[in-house]
């Protein structure tokens, strides 16, 4: 039953994105900091779109990559910790006076 929920998700989205296309197929200018380029609207809006996402994408990596990092340096430290520990277990005990 999923499979074809997502299949008929997948065939809407491609319906979806087709009429937008058809109906979005002007060329319209745009002005940008290096230039000017003339597209059609849908290859605007798909590459404004996909810009944005891989933005997204990056500014949302960063801390990712910052909490893999801490966590790295954090399981070393507890394996440093257990690696005493383990030391300080095995040492004789100390003469009581």
């Amino acid at each position: 039953m999923r499979k074809i929920l997502a299949l008929l998700l997948v065939v809407a989205i491609l319906i979806a994105g087709l009429s937008l296309g058809l109906f979005n197929s002007d060329p319209v200018t745009f002005d940008y900091l290096a230039g000017r380029i003339e597209m059609p609207l849908i290859a605007l809006m798909v590459l404004s779109g996909a810009v944005t996402a891989l933005a997204c994408g990056v500014i949302s990596a960063i801390p990712l990559v910052r909490q893999r990092r801490r966590i790295a340096r954090l399981q070393k430290e507890l394996e440093n910790l257990r690696q005493r520990e383990s030391v300080a277990t095995k040492l004789p005990a100390s003469p009581q006076s």
